[in-house]
């Protein structure tokens, strides 16, 4: 077994890409190769949290069986969310795929690529750990806390395919943190489906501020940063940990989905604990320079004008730095399913108008920074060419304030003869900006 080539197309969200990372570590201890292109293997991870998701992940699929069919791969396996989701769909449409990789085979998947085992039988939800082989920069690193949901979101399919919500069990976290740090990883990001519940569900119950107060131990690390918080699991204890905790960035990741409690209702979600904007102020108010970013979602087929227009108003009052926007998505055996969709076109106006809104507070706020001094991590010190008409040397790197993928990245320019390390951490003068993209001259 073993001996091959493996390129790993991983898509959709950060917590998928973790799970590619395990299935790359048992790939290369039996000796696959891992390759960004040309593999001889090409497994693709693939996601099903909405149409559009799915979608993607048939064009890839199509690519990939067609490099196969010109001789410039012999094997594409699948991985992921769609093999949980759509197995037969994808077995019926695509039947010259080689093998799948469920979301519990991650043990067997070097069994899987070399063709020796292709386990159909029921699925047993567990929470997943072990080594793996990070796909990011050496210097960055997700960090899987949990696994699974107890939410029934009318919307979402998430715990029908990853189970109910399980909590890793702290030492397993700490060892994994700890582990990393060894091989030269400075910023981890935590991802679960809310990691903010952490640890509730162990016996004995633990906390995401304890999780964080043993992780802000760790030799080497120096960015530590929360994604995926639910409003109704912010403690004080939390506040206080990521507001004093100097590792632990003032960076909260929060997916709304909305802010009216009719519509929160009819997602079958929690309402919010207070109104949003005393929520948001008492956060600010606990961490000194917080950055807030949210996930809203515009179109749910029970959302009113009057619903809507609540939600654009406390965007366009600056209540978050960042937010992402997307449309409802109708998924068959959800609940919402049945509901009658809003017209196409107000759904694409109402996601429009919440983008822009957003991109004018956003953009304010980098308008009020030109001038100030922030930290920067170096993500790639040779970019070539630079964009912007930015001149050969540019260096690409990330504020404290933009997690990876998602918020934008800072274009360093330095003075020669300063060079820079990838994973390097450094001060730097914001002098203008590009869409969300920071411009910044390193510091002397």
């Amino acid at each position: 077994m073993g001996g091959g080539s493996v390129e790993i197309i991983s898509l959709g969200c950060p917590k998928n890409l973790v799970d590619a990372e395990r299935i790359a570590a048992r790939l290369k201890a039996k000796g696959y190769k891992i390759v960004n292109c040309q593999g001889e293997t090409i497994l693709i991870n693939t996601c099903s949290f909405i149409t559009t998701a799915r979608r993607e992940a048939r064009l890839v699929i199509r690519s990939a069986l067609g490099r196969k069919r010109r001789g410039e791969a012999q094997k594409v396996v699948l991985a992921g969310c769609m093999v949980e989701s759509h197995r037969q769909e994808l077995q019926a449409q695509f039947n010259q795929i080689d093998g799948y990789i469920s979301l519990t085979e991650i043990d067997h998947s070097a069994e899987i690529v070399a063709g020796e085992k292709n386990n159909d039988s029921q699925l047993t939800f567990r929470t997943i750990s072990g080594p793996r082989e990070l796909l990011t920069k050496p210097h960055l690193a997700y960090l899987k806390i949990s696994e699974g949901c107890d939410n029934r979101c009318s919307y979402c399919r998430i715990p029908g395919i990853r189970g109910n919500y399980r909590s890793r069990e702290l030492a397993d976290v700490v060892t994994e943190a700890e582990g990393l740090a060894q091989t030269g990883v400075k910023e981890l990001a935590l991802v679960g489906e809310d990691t903010s519940r952490y640890g509730d569900d162990l016996s004995p119950r633990s906390s995401l501020a304890e999780l964080l107060s043993r992780l802000n131990r760790i030799e080497g690390l120096r960015f530590i940063r929360l994604l995926y918080l639910s409003p109704n699991n912010i403690s004080n204890d939390l506040l206080s940990a990521i507001a004093n905790l100097t590792k632990v960035l003032p960076y909260m990741d929060i997916p709304l989905q909305h802010t009216s409690n009719n519509i929160l209702a009819d997602m079958h979600r929690q309402p919010l604990p207070a109104p949003i904007d005393r929520l948001v102020a008492s956060w600010r108010k606990a961490i000194p320079g917080l950055t807030l970013r949210t996930t809203l979602m515009v179109g749910f087929p029970t959302e009113t004008e009057k619903d809507f227009n609540m939600m654009l108003n406390q965007v366009k009052s600056g209540l978050f730095d960042y937010a992402g926007v997307f449309s409802y998505s109708p998924e068959e055996s959800t609940p919402a399913h049945s509901l009658t969709p809003l017209p196409e076109r107000i759904v694409q106006k109402r996601q429009e108008l919440l983008l822009q809104a957003q991109e004018r507070v956003t953009f304010g706020r980098y308008r009020r920074m030109i001038g100030e001094t922030i930290e920067v991590i170096v993500d790639d010190a040779h970019i070539d060419p630079p964009p912007y008409s930015l001149p050969s040397g540019t260096t690409l790197g990330r504020a404290s304030f933009q997690a990876p993928q998602i918020d934008g990245v800072t274009w360093l320019s330095r003075k020669k003869g300063r060079f820079l390390e990838d994973g390097e951490i450094i001060s730097a003068r914001i002098t203008s900006f590009r869409g969300f993209d920071l411009l910044a001259e390193v510091s002397p």
